[in-house]
């Protein structure tokens, strides 16, 4: 086959198959249900989708009350626009979209914010964010 014409098929076979592998991906509102694993049972919440935000963070009493704060992984710093911090990192279990999941997150008081859990990039992979709407269905 020629060059020329091997060009030709990649090109067309990209073109069908690429948008089906995107919106195969699930879609992601602002605010979407996340079901979180506690140490004794699991329990819906509202999460705030962050793409601006790489790690995901989860109220400190939450994690408490839950029973995910007994084993930090590490403290790690947190630059943002009000400063440096230190905290605490737990791993979570939770489901997303039908999806069950295992990411990292830091521990901070969130009480102040309209919703206990904020979701960053690294839980994020393999989700398409539609900024459009503001909050997903009632199904995690």
């Amino acid at each position: 086959m020629k060059p020329r014409a091997l060009l030709l098929w990649l090109g067309l076979w990209f073109c069908l198959v690429g948008p089906a592998t995107a919106s195969a991906r699930p879609v992601l509102k602002v605010v979407e249900p996340v079901v979180i694993f506690g140490s004794q049972q699991q329990y819906q919440f509202k999460a705030r989708i962050d793409t601006g935000a790489t790690l995901s963070s989860i109220d400190s009493r939450l994690a408490q009350r839950l029973g995910l704060d007994q084993q930090p992984l590490r403290e790690i710093l947190v630059q943002n626009a009000h400063g440096t911090t230190r905290r605490r990192v737990i791993r979570v279990k939770y489901i997303l979209k039908g999806q069950l999941r295992e990411s990292d997150f830091t521990l901070i008081s969130r009480q102040d914010l309209p919703y206990p859990i904020l979701l960053g990039r690294r839980s994020l992979k393999g989700f398409l964010v539609d900024p459009s709407e503001p909050e997903g269905s009632a199904q995690p």
